[in-house]
């Protein structure tokens, strides 16, 4: 096996430990900073067993149109946290997501720490297959402790909970199997990026990237020359008041036009739209849907209609993170039909998608992120989402990419 080890000169201000994220308490490790770090791109070798983890969670998915390949990613660690032991794995399937084969590992640092999350894949225009992340090498908890006040936070994207989340980003051969020796990753901006990009009407790269806790955090990365070049464009604001939290927001191009922003709050799902190409955002409202503070997925399908992936059995219902389940709009988002459960169990969440040429949905989640840790995946047709149960010939839920007794392989 080869490894590809890379070193990167990297000079590390702050000095300390990096405290526990989330989790266990007394769980996660509390490791000293490092002057420089090391990233670690290739199979999964001895220190990234799957054996070795403890938590898994958080995927994306992604879908090769020209060979069907399907992709997914995830992070995980070897504490049952999200902490400085995060780092990412790769997963591939070649026959419709029956099966899985982990390919390819990403650790930031290693024992340092930088802690990789918040990946997401996305095939561009050109073929390639993007795969972002952020990384980060603070805490999550402000300077005093406890989450920042936020009026320390509004409009200063230079403090430490924003400016340190650098978006990273590699680029691979989405037909085929990565092998060494791997491309570089590269920086393309700052903050994080939890949900799809979509091409604007120019050809733009519209990527939803969130600048934490500050003011018009729910903006735009945008590329105007094929992923070259990124530059940051607008954003909604939401205040502490309205529920500010992790934005996670997903995009959609409308049929006028506009675009549309749906964003994770404390205080319900939340809506934006921009009718400038993202540079300015409408004050946010409350979504057409309930949903707790989790993650969604808005989509736009070939039929034109819009599909939704939300926990709640019912659009207008907010049922914490359970009963995962899918659904369409006819009017723009402004009601929801159907109902397609793809996972009734509590700590079901983070649900992504990919579509197929032939209006395949595939979709992937995570469940019990440091216990079974599965990251779960399914395939329907919008047919199913209508009818409230399957009734397409290919359509198959509850599926594993990986978990805590079936790794990918």
């Amino acid at each position: 096996m080869v490894k590809a080890y890379v070193l990167i000169a990297a000079a590390l201000a702050a000095e300390g430990v990096i405290a526990a994220e989330a989790g266990l308490a007394g769980a996660c490790a509390q490791l000293p900073r490092t002057q420089a770090q090391a990233y670690y791109l290739g199979a999964a070798d001895a220190d990234h067993a799957h054996a070795a983890r403890r938590h898994e969670g958080i995927p994306s998915i992604a879908r090769d149109p020209a060979t069907g390949r399907l992709w997914s990613v995830w992070y995980g660690g070897i504490t049952p946290c999200e902490d400085s032991n995060n780092y990412l794995m790769v997963a591939t399937s070649v026959d419709d997501g029956d099966t899985w084969k982990e390919v390819l590992v990403y650790d930031p640092d290693g024992a340092g720490p930088v802690r990789a999350f918040d990946p997401e894949l996305w095939v561009s225009p050109d073929g390639k297959l993007r795969l972002t992340w952020s990384e980060r090498t603070v805490p999550l908890a402000g300077a005093q402790g406890g989450k920042a006040d936020f009026n320390d936070l509004a409009g200063h994207s230079d403090h430490p909970l924003a400016s340190s989340d650098r978006l990273m980003m590699l680029t691979l051969d989405a037909s085929k199997e990565p092998r060494p020796p791997y491309p570089a990753p590269r920086r393309i901006g700052t903050g994080v990026m939890m949900c799809k990009p979509i091409l604007g009407p120019k050809g733009e790269w519209f990527f939803p990237v969130s600048i934490w806790w500050t003011k018009a955090s729910a903006g735009l990365l945008v590329s105007e020359d094929g992923g070259l070049t990124f530059t940051r464009r607008g954003g909604a604001t939401i205040t502490e008041e309205e529920g500010q939290t992790y934005d996670e927001h997903s995009i959609v191009l409308m049929k006028d036009g506009s675009i549309h922003s749906w964003i994770r709050t404390d205080k319900g799902a939340k809506e934006s739209f921009s009718t400038d190409g993202g540079y300015t955002w409408s004050p946010v409202v409350a979504g057409t849907f309930a949903n707790t503070s989790t993650r969604r997925a808005v989509t736009r399908l070939d039929s034109g209609c819009l599909l939704l992936i939300k926990n709640g059995d019912r659009p207008d219902v907010d049922q914490g993170r359970s009963n995962l389940t899918a659904y369409v709009s006819d009017d723009e988002g402004k009601t929801w039909k159907g109902g397609l459960r793809l996972d009734p169990r509590p700590w079901a969440s983070y649900p992504d998608f990919a579509l197929g040429r032939d209006g395949m949905v595939y979709t992937v989640w995570d469940h019990d992120r440091s216990g079974e840790r599965e990251i779960m995946f399914g395939r329907f047709a919008e047919a199913d989402v209508r009818a409230g149960r399957p009734v397409s010939p290919r359509t198959k839920i509850g599926m594993t990419v990986t978990s805590k007794s079936k790794p990918a392989r």
